[in-house]
């Protein structure tokens, strides 16, 4: 965490939480003592840690910089909220 070149700490729960033995159990003792080991490296070094998940959750637990979704994921979404919104439109031009 201390090195020079990292500038924040970051880690994907389904990445972390098979590597100890967990299979993304998130409110496992051993992946909330994970995540709390790795974001107090990242404060002793100065560096914010950013994290995957429910925003209102990570924000309630002093997360501040957050990812709230995979880009190609919220893009397939608004796509198909788009396709419901042009056919309801579509409709209601009849």
């Amino acid at each position: 965490a201390a090195h020079e070149i990292v500038t924040a700490i970051g880690i994907g729960p389904y990445d972390l939480s098979p590597s100890i033995g967990v299979n993304f159990q998130p409110e496992h003792p051993r992946f909330i003592e994970a995540v709390a080991r790795i974001r107090d490296a990242g404060r002793r070094a100065g560096k914010t840690m950013w994290r995957i998940g429910h925003g209102p959750t990570m924000a309630s637990e002093g997360y501040h910089f957050l990812c709230i979704g995979e880009a190609t994921g919220m893009l397939k979404e608004a796509l198909s909220q788009a396709r419901v919104d042009s056919a309801t439109a579509a409709g209601a031009d009849s």
